[in-house]
């Protein structure tokens, strides 16, 4: 069997697929990050006024301790 060539501009069209598929993804993961780090932003100034909240009159229960420590790991994890 003889092997056909394949023309260049079908070898064009492929590498010029992948790298548009790639620019595309890429892109498309550095607007989800942007837009994640926004909307965490949003929410500092309430979490930051919980934190220090929670900081100056700590909570006696249980589930107030809990919830003091969920805000000041929410605050470290946003980075406010």
């Amino acid at each position: 069997m003889e092997r056909v060539p394949v023309p260049r501009k079908i070898w064009y069209a492929v590498i010029a697929s992948y790298v548009s598929g790639i620019l595309v993804t890429g892109s498309g993961l550095v607007y989800m990050n942007h837009v994640d780090t926004e909307s965490n932003r949003k929410w500092c100034s309430l979490v930051v006024t919980l934190d220090e909240t929670y900081r100056q009159t700590p909570p006696t229960t249980e589930v107030g301790r809990k919830v003091a420590v969920s805000i000041n790991g929410l605050r470290q994890d946003f980075r406010c």
